[in-house]
C-alpha cells in the first residue's frame, strides 16, 4: 500500500514489516515502524496523521512517517486495509472484521455486514461514505458506512468466486471504482450504493490502487 499527504511526504508499506518514506516520490528512506517481520498491508493519511495496519492485527500511527506509536494490537485479527475520510478512520480485514476510530488512537470493533474477508476499503466523497469489498460473493459482497460505525450491505454487480481475491477502491468527485484481482473485474458507482459492472482494459490481476 502507499499514500501521500498531498504536499511533501509519500509512504509505502509492504512485506516483512517494511515501510519507506519519500519527500518527492523519487528518493526513499526505509524507516523502523515497529511491525517486526509482519506484512504491513496498508497505510493512510488524514487530519495530520498517518496510520498503518498489518496482517498481525496491529495498527500504528505517526505524525511524520519516521516515529511510529502502536495504538492497537489483536493477534487474532488479520487486517487488510485502513482508510480516513470525513473525520473518521476505518480498518477492515479477514472474516468481515471492521474497526472504527475518530482519532486513529482508540479503536472500536464494529459489525460490518460483510460475511467474508474485507479485502479492500476506502473513503469516497461520492455519497460521503467508506466502501469495503469482500473476496467472494455478490449479495452483501460490498458494504458502505458514513462513519465506520453503522454499515449497510450493498450488492456487487459482479460475482466474485476466488477466495483471497483482493479489491482496490479509488474515487473521484463523481465516480467511485472498485477493481478486483479476479479476472480483471471492475465496477463503478455514482452514489456508493448501486454498482455497475464495467469492462476493464486488463484481464489479469491488478495489484494497485490510486486514491485521489
Amino acid at each position: 500500500g502507499m499514500d501521500t499527504n498531498g504536499t511533501n511526504l509519500y509512504i509505502a508499506v509492504g512485506a516483512s514489516g517494511k515501510l519507506a518514506t519519500s519527500p518527492d516520490g523519487q528518493t526513499w528512506t526505509q524507516q523502523s515502524p515497529g511491525f517486526g517481520t509482519n506484512q504491513i498491508v496498508d497505510v493512510a493519511y488524514g487530519n495530520g496523521l498517518w496510520a498503518a495496519c498489518s496482517v498481525s492485527g496491529r495498527i500504528a500511527t505517526s505524525t511524520d512517517g519516521v516515529t511510529w506509536t502502536q495504538r492497537f494490537l489483536d493477534g487474532t485479527k488479520t487486517f487488510q486495509s485502513i482508510a480516513y475520510g470525513n473525520g473518521a478512520w476505518i480498518c477492515t480485514g479477514q472474516a468481515g472484521v471492521a474497526y472504527s476510530s475518530t482519532d486513529a488512537i482508540t479503536w472500536t470493533a464494529r459489525t460490518s455486514t460483510l460475511a467474508n474477508s474485507a479485502r479492500g476499503a476506502g473513503y469516497s466523497p461520492v455519497g460521503s461514505v467508506f466502501i469495503a469489498g469482500t473476496d467472494t460473493g455478490t449479495t452483501g459482497a460490498l458494504a458502505s458506512t458514513p462513519d465506520g460505525v453503522t454499515w449497510t450491505a450493498r450488492t456487487s454487480a459482479l460475482s466474485i468466486t476466488t477466495t483471497s481475491s483482493n479489491c482496490y477502491v479509488a474515487s473521484g468527485s463523481a465516480t467511485v471504482v472498485i477493481c478486483h484481482e479476479e479476472n480483471g473485474f471492475i465496477q463503478s458507482s455514482t452514489n456508493g450504493t448501486t454498482w455497475t459492472a464495467r469492462t476493464a482494459a486488463y484481464t489479469t490481476y491488478p495489484n494497485y490502487r490510486d486514491w485521489e
